[in-house]
């Protein structure tokens, strides 16, 4: 039966769009083509699967960047001429039935039929590109032929924090599906959904804890349903095919329980690269019966010159000199120098090794001497220099800057990016080449007013400690900052600009109740710049703190002029946090306030708020239309 169903299954594997929510990753690449693992790219991990299945005819659907994943495939993945075997490249074509790109998942399929049908097949394998898991495919269509199934969706079993984000279904008790809500976000739908308790015992669950059953992209289809079901122009198996099939065709769900991680986003790839180095992985790379598939490369051995390395992977033909190297992961042909130190960094290595001509003193690839990085992901042939300092401690969640980016609190410095030597990227998401607390010495310049306009300067020795407290705040040293800060005198101690370093030491140690207490002070004498305050503590990733000091505050905050960033700023704290009723009536506020047009700009310009645009303008268009109406 395998050798059987090895020569009538036609696999395909979704190479995705432009992988924004993987950017600057994808900047100059396909999202399948992103390094994973230290050696691999993504699209190895659903390649691997179907060959190790004994799958080996492959198509690989992409549009975006494609130059590199099309070099990738062509290097890594040669089969003899008599087997049969490919993994080829179907990128987006114009055609004279279709001009058009691919608009969706079915859609790709769709736009290809005219080179799937020219192959023998009974069953179409269908697998996402941006997947970390270890599957045998073969399970997966045996299931789908003994059911006598025409289409057949992979499952995986989630936990509800997990529901809103997939495709949720609900099946009978021969595994046919009944119902399926694409990411719902309902309480009571998502109540009606949950796997039932009879369940647990046949997939061997442990716990009553409650489980729902999440699409993980991967479809079989009969040849002959394949079709019919992609007829229309319905772009997408989640929202489209997969709901309106339940009703016409024979429908079933494989419930898959192993590891499995959709790494579409930084967050997400970042801790699951991480993961491959820990002692027990949850994906295994030294798995000898299911290995990742790669490109052949002859590199030497990894020369390791007195370094620390602790729960790390280094690939091949690195060079590692007197460093530290914790929770960390080195790709092909990294360069770390002396003196480094290395915590939680995914560094992807180079393309080829540069050689250093005489006299030359231009910044290398790799790591220089005396560089401290870490929660960052350093991508290939970057040049950081020496003495520099990556961390994304107290930056915004998303900010763009000319050579370093940071996505869901990650720091990642991009392709081909150059960081020259002495650069500190710091706590408010700047950087530069001369950031040193000696700098600061000898500023001695008056500092801010107070709301009534009353001059409240520091004098000149008072101002170096504290333009020297800030410098070391930049660097991210608290305890050189509290030292600096500590001296200044007694006169001094309740001036904005002292309490707001105390604030920011206080709130970087997570010592909420300290830093609640000097904001108090800090809004009690100077309110109308408490919005910008507490806004650093939703930047520490302390919603929920965030909330309860705005609300604490907030009756203070109200008997001065009002400010319409005060109600919105709260409206996407309310909304991170998923409370969109609260959301909805802090921004009712704010237009009231401010005008409907201001903070709809605000909305749409704000950096930090792309990952809520989606819910913020269905409220702001609500909130247009209501306030017009008034």
């Amino acid at each position: 039966m395998s050798q059987l169903l090895a020569s009538d299954v036609l696999c395909i594997i979704l190479g995705g769009g432009a992988g924004y929510r993987l950017f600057p990753l994808t900047k100059e690449r396909a999202k399948p083509a992103v390094p994973l693992g230290g050696k691999y790219r993504l699209v190895d991990v659903p390649i691997s699967n179907c060959i190790n299945s004994g799958f080996k005819r492959i198509y690989v659907l992409t549009q975006f960047n494609s130059a590199s994943l099309h070099r990738h495939i062509s290097q890594s993945y040669k089969f003899d001429q008599f087997g049969g075997g490919f993994v080829e490249i179907l990128a987006a074509e114009q055609t004279p039935t279709s001009t058009s790109w691919y608009e969706g998942t079915a859609d790709a399929v769709r736009k290809n039929f005219i080179h799937l049908l020219n192959h023998p097949f009974k069953y179409l394998l269908i697998l996402s590109g941006d997947q970390l898991y270890s599957m045998d495919c073969k399970d997966l269509v045996m299931h789908h032929v003994e059911h006598g199934a025409e289409i057949t969706v992979a499952t995986t079993p989630v936990y509800q924090e997990s529901v809103a984000g997939f495709g949720i279904m609900e099946m009978d008790s021969d595994f046919r599906i009944k119902r399926f809500e694409e990411k719902p976000s309902d309480p009571e739908l998502q109540e009606s959904l949950k796997l039932e308790n009879e369940w647990y015992p046949r997939l061997n669950i442990e716990g009553d804890q409650p489980r729902w059953l999440a699409s993980m992209g991967i479809y079989v289809f009969n040849r002959e349903a394949l079709e019919p079901s992609l007829e229309g122009q319905q772009t997408d198996f989640g929202k489209h095919i997969i709901p309106g099939a339940i009703q016409k065709q024979r429908v079933f769900s494989y419930i898959f329980q192993g590891y499995w991680e959709d790494v579409g986003t930084i967050r997400s790839f970042f801790e699951a690269n991480l993961d491959l180095a820990k002692p027990l992985p949850q994906f295994n790379l030294f798995e000898g019966k299911a290995p990742i598939y790669t490109r052949p490369r002859f590199l030497p051995a990894t020369k390791i010159n007195g370094a620390t390395i602790k729960y790390s992977l280094v690939a091949d033909g690195c060079v590692i000199n007197g460093a530290t190297i914790i929770d960390s992961q080195l790709g092909v042909r990294s360069i770390v120098n002396s003196g480094c130190e290395l915590n939680r960094v995914v560094m992807m290595g180079s393309d080829s090794y540069e050689i250093a001509s005489s006299g030359e003193s231009l910044t290398r690839i790799g790591i220089g001497r005396g560089s401290k990085i870490s929660n960052a992901i350093i991508d290939k042939n970057a040049r950081i220099g020496e003495n520099c300092t990556i961390s994304p401690e107290g930056k915004l969640e998303n900010h763009d800057s000319d050579n370093f980016f940071v996505r869901d609190g990650i720091v990642i410095v991009p392709k081909n990016a150059t960081i020259p030597d002495n650069t500190s990227i710091w706590a408010n998401g700047s950087e530069s080449g001369l950031l040193d607390p000696q700098n600061f010495k000898g500023i001695g310049r008056s500092r801010a007013t107070t709301p009534m306009d009353q001059p409240l300067d520091i004098d000149f020795q008072n101002s170096v400690f504290l333009d020297e407290a800030i410098g070391w705040l930049g660097l991210g040293n608290l305890a050189e900052a509290e030292g600096q800060i500590n001296r200044v005198a007694p006169q001094f101690v309740r001036h904005p600009d002292v309490l707001e370093v105390r604030w920011d030491i206080s709130g970087r140690r997570r010592e909420w109740d300290q830093a609640l207490s000097i904001a108090e002070r800090l809004v009690e004498g100077y309110p109308e710049r408490c919005s910008g305050w507490l806004h650093r503590s939703y930047c520490l990733h302390e919603l929920r703190r965030t909330l309860e000091a705005w609300n604490k505050l907030l009756p203070a905050y109200s008997k001065f002029p009002k400010e319409g960033t005060v109600p919105y700023n709260l409206a996407c704290y309310s909304c991170q946090l998923g409370n969109l009723e609260q959301a909805k009536g802090w921004l009712e506020k704010a237009a009231k306030i401010s005008g409907h047009q201001a903070i709809r700009s605000l909305a749409i310009n704000d950096q930090d708020l792309i990952p809520l645009r989606d819910k913020l303008k269905t409220w702001l268009v609500w909130t247009s239309v209501h306030w017009a109406a008034k």
